[in-house]
C-alpha cells in the first residue's frame, strides 16, 4: 500500500472519530447562513466578527480585521466602537461598561445652557429651563431644590392650594383654583337690567335670552321660549334632543344617551331579532359576539360571568389539557403535575409514559436550542438571552427588534445587537428619568376654548391665565408659536379672531375679526406657520376653506362629500391636511393643502370623531370618538390603527384633543374637564382641570411643537392670489400651487388669476415650468469650450478601440463563456430598459415648483 493511500486512510478516521466527540464542531450540522462555533453552537454568520461573544467561547470574534473607530465614536476597552454621544449617558453601551466610568463621567463639565445633577459637577446633565420646574428630572431631584414658592402676580388672585387665577375670575360661579377657595366668601351674586341671570346665579346679556343657543350651563335662557328660532331646526336626518341639540336619527334608542340630557334613549322599546344578543343598556349585536372574549357591548354584559373562560396556557409552566375527541384545550396544570403518576388531564396526556418523562433532552448537544435549553417533565424548550428571539424554528435565536415595537422610544430608536437605543430630535433632550424626549425651552402651556373665553394654563405651575374675555361661543382653537398668536372661531357670532398670546404694557390683548362673511359654523381651526395660511371647516355649509392670516384671499377647497367636518390639522413639512366628519359616513380624510390627492384614511369602527390631532414627529393622527368612547390612532397614511383606550367614564363625551411630546390631552364635556394620558399605553391617566365652563377645543403652546420648515412660497411663489403647499408624495412632487380666491380663475401661466398683473418673474427665474430664456455671451464661450473639448474626447475613443481591435486579431486567446455572469448582465439590462416608477401618480396639476429637477 502506497504512503499516500495510508496517510488518506488516517486522515478518513481521524475525521470519524472527531465527528463522535460531543459538541465538536462536526458534531453541529449548521445551516449554510450560519457560522459553526467551535463549541458547536450555530449563529447567524452576519454575528461573526461584530464585537460581540455570540458563540460563548470568542470564536466569531477571532481572526477578525482589526477596527479602528472613527473620530465620531468612543472606543470600549473592549475595543468596541459605540458614537462618542453615548458616552455617560447612564446607560452602558459598552458591553464593559467603560462609556459610564465614574472618574470619567464625574469630571465631565456641562454646558453653560444646562443643569450638573450633581453637587460637584459631571455627571447627568440636563437643560437649565427644566431647574425648578416642579418636575424633577434628577434621579436625586437636585434640579427641584432651593426652588422659591410661586408667587402671583398683584393681578392675579392666590389660591388657597398656590394656583394663580386672574381675579377677575373670582366669585364668577366657577370652581377655577380647583379648590373652590375663589368661590369662598362671595356675595349674593345680582346682575344688571340688562343682564338674564341664569338659575345658578350666572349673568348673560339679555338679547342672548331664548336665541336657540344655550348660554347658561343649567339651559335656563332657553326655557318657555315661545319658538324655535329660524335656522336651529335639525335636520331630517337627525333628532331633535329636548335641549335641541342635534344627533343621528340613527342613535334613537340605541341605548347610549348622545343627548346631553338624554332625550334620545327615553320610551324607548327595544327588540332584538332571534339571531341577536341584548345588551343590559339596551343595544343588539350579533349572537356570535357573546362569550367571544371581546367587550362588543358598551356596558360589559356580552362577557358577563355565566361565559365559559377562554382557557390559555402559560407553556413555560403550564401543561395543556387538550381533549383527545374534541380538540378544544379543557384547563392548564402546574408542570409539577405532568409525569407524576396521577392523571390530572383525565386522558392520561398528561402521564405520556417512561420513553418521554424525565428525559433530559437539554444533556444531549443542549437540545439543539442556540442559547439556553429548559427542560420539562415530559419535553423540553429553547430561550433566547435578552434582546434575542426565538426563530420559527424554535431553536435559533436572532436580534430582537425592539424599534419595531410600538412605543419603545418617543421619537428615534436604534437598533443594536441585543438591545436598543432611544435619542430625540434636535430641539429635544432625552430625559435621564424615564427616557422620554422633553422639549428644549420654556414649559409647555396648554390653550383652550371655554365658550366664554380664552385661558392658559401652565403645565408646571398650574397656573391659570385668561387670554381673551368677552366671548360668545368660542369652539376651535389654534395658534401661531413663531408669531405668538392665538386664533379661534365664534360659532355664535359666525366669525373667526385673532389676537397675540402675550399681552402689551398694559396687560391688554387686542383681539381683530378675521373672517365674518360667508361663513356660518366654523367648528374646526388650523394655521400653517410656514406658508403663513389660515384653514378652517364649516359645518353649516359643509365645506373647507383656506385663506392668508390676516382672512384676506379666501378659497374654498372642497365642497363635496361632506357632511358635519369638523376637527383640522395640518402638515405644512409635508403638504398634508387631515380632518374629521361625524356626518354620514363618519369618517378621516387626507388632502393635499392645495386642495388635491384627497383620500379617506379611516372609514370603519367610527362614529362621532369630533377631536383630531397630528403628531408630526411620530407621523400618527389620533381622534376621539364621542359615541365609541374611545381614542384611537393610525399613520398618516391610514396604516397601523391602534385602539390607545376605551372608557365609558373618562371618556363619556370627548370633544377636542392634541398631542405634545409623550402625552395627549382632551377635554370632556360631560364631565367639564381637561385630561391627559400617555399616547402610546393610555395609563398614567391625570386630570388637569376640572370644574370648568364649557371646555371646547385645546390645544398645545411651545416653541418646539411647530418644527420650522422650508418656505417654499417665498415672495409668495409669484402667485397673484394664493400660494398653497403640494403634497409631498414623492421627491418628483410639485412644492406649491398657485390658486385663486373664490371667483378668479387661473391663467394660463398657471400664476395669474383673472383680472389680475402678471407678477413678473426674477431673471433667471427659479420655477422649473420657463417658458424661454435669452442666451447671453459668456454663455455662447462656455458652450464652444464644451463642443471642443467633447470633439477630443470623441477622437480618443475612436483611437482606443481601435488599437484594442487591431491588437486582438494579431493575438491568439481562449475564451470562457461565463453563462452566469452573461444572465446576470442580460437581467440587469432588462431591469434598467424596463425600469418604471411604482405606486401613486401624481395628477397633472397648474403648480410651479421652486426646486429645479436635476
Amino acid at each position: 500500500m502506497r504512503l499516500g493511500d495510508l496517510f488518506a486512510i488516517a486522515l478518513c478516521c481521524g475525521l470519524l472519530v472527531l465527528s463522535r466527540i460531543p459538541g465538536s464542531r462536526a458534531d453541529a450540522h449548521c445551516g449554510s447562513s450560519q457560522f459553526t462555533c467551535h463549541n458547536g453552537r450555530c449563529i447567524p454568520s452576519s454575528w461573526k466578527c461584530d464585537e460581540d461573544d455570540d458563540c460563548g467561547d470568542n470564536t466569531d470574534e477571532t481572526d477578525c480585521p482589526v477596527r479602528t473607530c472613527s473620530d465620531s465614536e468612543f472606543t470600549c476597552d473592549d475595543s468596541k466602537c459605540i458614537p462618542s454621544r453615548w458616552q455617560c449617558d447612564g446607560d452602558n453601551d459598552c458591553a464593559d461598561g467603560s462609556d459610564e466610568k465614574p472618574d470619567i463621567c464625574n469630571q465631565r463639565t456641562c454646558r453653560s445652557d444646562h443643569f450638573s445633577c450633581e453637587e460637584n459637577g459631571g455627571g447627568i446633565c440636563i437643560p437649565r429651563t427644566w431647574v425648578c420646574d416642579r418636575d424633577a428630572d434628577c434621579e436625586n431631584g437636585r434640579d427641584e431644590e432651593g426652588c422659591d414658592q410661586l408667587t402671583c402676580d398683584p393681578t392675579e388672585h392666590t389660591c388657597d392650594n398656590g394656583k394663580c387665577i386672574t381675579v377677575r375670575w373670582v366669585c364668577d360661579q366657577d370652581n377655577d383654583c380647583g379648590d373652590n377657595s375663589d368661590e369662598k366668601n362671595c356675595p349674593t351674586p345680582t346682575c344688571s337690567t340688562n343682564e338674564f341671570m341664569c338659575n345658578n346665579s350666572y349673568c348673560i346679556p339679555r338679547r342672548w335670552l331664548c336665541d336657540g343657543d344655550f348660554d347658561c350651563l343649567d339651559l335656563s335662557d332657553e326655557k318657555d321660549c315661545p319658538s324655535v328660532p329660524p335656522g336651529t331646526e335639525c335636520s331630517s336626518r337627525e333628532f331633535t334632543c329636548s335641549n335641541r341639540d342635534c344627533v343621528h336619527i340613527s342613535w334613537k334608542c340605541d341605548g347610549d344617551e348622545d343627548c346631553a340630557d338624554g332625550s334620545d334613549e327615553v320610551d324607548c322599546v327595544r327588540q332584538c331579532s332571534e339571531d341577536e344578543f341584548q345588551c343590559d343598556n339596551g343595544p343588539c349585536i350579533a349572537g356570535s359576539l357573546q362569550c367571544d372574549g371581546n367587550r362588543d357591548c358598551d356596558d360589559g354584559s356580552d362577557e358577563r360571568e355565566d361565559c365559559q373562560p377562554i382557557i390559555s396556557c402559560d407553556t413555560t409552566k403550564q401543561f395543556e389539557c387538550i381533549s383527545s375527541q374534541t380538540g378544544v384545550r379543557e384547563k392548564c396544570i402546574p408542570l409539577s403535575q405532568v409525569c407524576d403518576g396521577n392523571d390530572d388531564c383525565s386522558d392520561g396526556s398528561d402521564e405520556p409514559g417512561p420513553h418521554v418523562c424525565n428525559v433530559d433532552e437539554c444533556a444531549v448537544n443542549n437540545g439543539s436550542c442556540m442559547e439556553g435549553c429548559v427542560n420539562t417533565p415530559h419535553s423540553y424548550y429553547c430561550t433566547c438571552n435578552e434582546g434575542f428571539e426565538l426563530q420559527e424554528d424554535g431553536r435559533t435565536c436572532k436580534d430582537k427588534d425592539e424599534c419595531a415595537i410600538y412605543g419603545t422610544c418617543s421619537q428615534l430608536c436604534e437598533n443594536t445587537h441585543g438591545g436598543y437605543k432611544c435619542e430625540c430630535i434636535s430641539g429635544y433632550t432625552l430625559d435621564p428619568r424615564n427616557g422620554y424626549c422633553k422639549a428644549d425651552g420654556e414649559e409647555a402651556k396648554l390653550i383652550f376654548a371655554n365658550r366664554r373665553d380664552l385661558r392658559m394654563i401652565d403645565m408646571a405651575t398650574g397656573e391659570y391665565t385668561e387670554l381673551v374675555s368677552d366671548l360668545r361661543s368660542a369652539i376651535a382653537t389654534d395658534v401661531d408659536v413663531p408669531n405668538k398668536r392665538v386664533y379661534w372661531t365664534d360659532v355664535a357670532r359666525e366669525q373667526i379672531y385673532s389676537a397675540p398670546i402675550e399681552a402689551d404694557s398694559n396687560g391688554e390683548r387686542s383681539k381683530g375679526i378675521l373672517v365674518s362673511e360667508g361663513i356660518h359654523t366654523p367648528d374646526g381651526v388650523a394655521v400653517d406657520w410656514i406658508h403663513a395660511k389660515m384653514y378652517w371647516t364649516d359645518t353649516g355649509t359643509d365645506t373647507i376653506s383656506v385663506a392668508t392670516l390676516d382672512g384676506n384671499m379666501r378659497k374654498t377647497l372642497f365642497a363635496t362629500d361632506l357632511d358635519e367636518p369638523r376637527a383640522l390639522a395640518l402638515d405644512p413639512t409635508e403638504g398634508f391636511m387631515y380632518w374629521s366628519d361625524w356626518g354620514q359616513p363618519a369618517k378621516i380624510e387626507r388632502a393635499g393643502m392645495n386642495g388635491f390627492f384627497r383620500e379617506t384614511i379611516v372609514q370603519s369602527n367610527i362614529e362621532w370623531p369630533n377631536g383630531l390631532t397630528l403628531d408630526i414627529i411620530g407621523k400618527r393622527i389620533y381622534w376621539v370618538d364621542a359615541k365609541l368612547h374611545t381614542i384611537s390612532s393610525v399613520t398618516t397614511t391610514g396604516a397601523d390603527r391602534r385602539q390607545i383606550i376605551q372608557d365609558d367614564v373618562l371618556l363619556a363625551h370627548p370633544f377636542s384633543i392634541t398631542v405634545f411630546q409623550d402625552t395627549l390631552f382632551y377635554t370632556d364635556w360631560e364631565s367639564e374637564s381637561i385630561h391627559s394620558l400617555n399616547k402610546f399605553t393610555g395609563g398614567d391617566h391625570k386630570v388637569v382641570g376640572s370644574d370648568l365652563y364649557s371646555p371646547m377645543d385645546i390645544t398645545v403652546y411651545q416653541s418646539k411643537r411647530q418644527q420650522p420648515g422650508t418656505n417654499y412660497c417665498e415672495n409668495n411663489g409669484y402667485c397673484s392670489d394664493l400660494c398653497l403647499p403640494a403634497p409631498q408624495i414623492n421627491e418628483r412632487s410639485a412644492k406649491y400651487t398657485c390658486l385663486c380666491e373664490d371667483g378668479r380663475e387661473l391663467m394660463d401661466d398657471h400664476r395669474t388669476c383673472t383680472g389680475r398683473e402678471v407678477i413678473p418673474m426674477p431673471t433667471g427665474g427659479t420655477p422649473s415650468t420657463r417658458t424661454g430664456s435669452s442666451i447671453q455671451p459668456g454663455h455662447i464661450a462656455a458652450i464652444v469650450i464644451a463642443v471642443l473639448v467633447a470633439l477630443v474626447v470623441l477622437v480618443a475613443l475612436i483611437g482606443f478601440f481601435a488599437w484594442r481591435f487591431f491588437r486582438s486579431t494579431n493575438m491568439k486567446s481562449m475564451n470562457f463563456d461565463n453563462p452566469v455572469y452573461r444572465k446576470t448582465t442580460e437581467d440587469q439590462f432588462s431591469l434598467q430598459k424596463h425600469a418604471q416608477p411604482t405606486g401613486h401618480s401624481y395628477p397633472p396639476i397648474t403648480a410651479l415648483s421652486t426646486v429645479e429637477e436635476p
